[in-house]
């Protein structure tokens, strides 16, 4: 045994040099492994704490008064965090809507009006273009902003197809460059709202109340008004010129508008 030992001792101790070296990658590997876990353990952690303070902070106050600051520092960390992370896309989204429907129905309008910037934010970040995909495939329920009051918001460059508005009152609005495209605006009302370059095919406006509104090169097809038009005071802009203008100002309005109206 031991004159074996000695005439192959090179190669048993390359062999033992191979087994040891096996055996160390398996434990750098298994190491590897097991701090790639809690990392991403960590992160998640991270980021499950990062929500959760984002939501606190949006009933932040100061000396017992909404603090629109943190609030909307609140709403940017929240967008961030869906930037970053499909995951809490839906959520996300659903939280800002009812942040929304929830600080606008319960203030009166003319204290919206003094202070919308975190409504602003929050309606920015529900209307990001980036996160339609995500939200479309996630959840199969629409956004909803029904009974919203939204007052004095400009509403730019924005994707909001499918979403609920209905029972809302949108007053002293700007749309511009927005898909509204499917939306529902049954019971809403609208006053003093300008249109600009957005879209509203196919959205549903029965028995809504429509007053000093303008549309400058929108897309209204398959619009039905119906409903709403004993109550319905539309307003073109550059009527003499425009095609949309000339239509509405004859009233002529049928129950579908068949086609698309610009400048």
């Amino acid at each position: 045994m031991l004159d074996i030992f000695i005439k192959y001792h090179e190669e048993i101790r390359n062999l033992g040099l191979v087994l040891f070296g096996g055996a160390g990658i398996i434990l750098l590997l298994f190491r590897t492994v097991s701090y790639g876990k809690q990392v991403t353990i960590s992160e998640s952690n991270n980021l499950n704490e990062q929500f959760i303070k984002a939501i606190e902070l949006l009933g932040a106050t100061e000396d017992g008064k909404p603090c629109p600051e943190l609030r909307i520092g609140a709403i940017y960390s929240l967008h961030e965090l869906a930037s970053n992370n499909e995951r809490y896309v839906k959520p996300v989204i659903n939280i800002l809507c009812e942040y929304v429907r929830f600080t606008t129905r319960n203030i009166d309008i003319v204290k919206i009006e003094e202070n919308t910037l975190d409504i602003h934010a929050a309606i920015n970040v529900i209307g990001d273009k980036h996160f339609f995909t995500s939200f479309s495939r996630l959840s199969r329920r629409p956004k909803n902003l029904s009974g919203a009051n939204l007052v004095g918001i400009e509403f730019n460059n924005l994707d909001l197809i499918a979403v609920d508005f209905s029972s809302s009152s949108i007053r002293r609005c700007k749309f511009k460059k927005t898909n509204f495209s499917r939306s529902l605006f049954t019971n809403s009302v609208w006053l003093d709202v300008k249109a600009y370059d957005s879209k509203f095919y196919g959205i549903r406006v029965e028995s809504a109340k429509l007053d000093l509104v303008s549309f400058d090169n929108c897309d209204i097809r398959n619009v039905n008004f119906e409903e709403a038009m004993e109550e319905i005071d539309i307003q073109p802009e550059n009527s003499e010129q425009s095609v949309l203008g000339k239509f509405f100002t004859g009233l002529l309005a049928p129950s579908n508008i068949g086609a698309k109206y610009f400048d």
